[in-house]
């Protein structure tokens, strides 16, 4: 009698985040490598929500690369913290007026636009240094 062992490879997913972000909160979305939309949510814009963002990400699988808008204002902090944590940043634009015309305009479909402009390649950008935020005395 041949015993046959069955070996269970589970393999862990590899997603991609955007981020729309803004003074106070930032929203962000996670997407699978083929585009299937996971999950969004909503963080405060603090270290600690900071923290919060990359671990309910990475809660969701591999992080490839996290798309920011406002790498230079609104989303520093969030840089900044990702950069240090060894995430990919992707600086992205602003969702253009045709999509906004055509789905309307939320954080979610801002944070969506994100990822998926990094997923598809159209936002390549990455910070050429580590951003100094106007307000990081406030986020603190």
């Amino acid at each position: 009698m041949t015993t046959t062992t069955i070996e269970q490879q589970v393999s862990t997913p590899v997603v991609v985040a955007g981020v729309d972000t803004h003074q106070r909160t930032h929203h962000a979305v996670v997407l699978t490598q083929t585009g299937a939309r996971l999950a969004d949510k909503e963080f405060e814009v603090s270290r600690t929500g900071y923290a919060a963002l990359l671990d309910w990400v990475a809660s969701h699988g591999l992080i490839a690369k996290i798309g920011v808008e406002s790498t230079g204002s609104y989303g520093a902090g969030l840089t900044i913290h990702l950069l240090a944590a060894g995430i990919e940043v992707i600086e992205v634009n602003r969702p253009d007026k045709t999509l906004r015309a055509r789905h309307g305009k939320s954080d979610v479909i801002d944070a969506e636009s994100a990822a998926r402009s990094v997923l598809n390649g159209t936002a390549t950008a990455r910070p050429d240094r580590r951003p100094e935020p106007v307000w990081s005395k406030r986020s603190e």
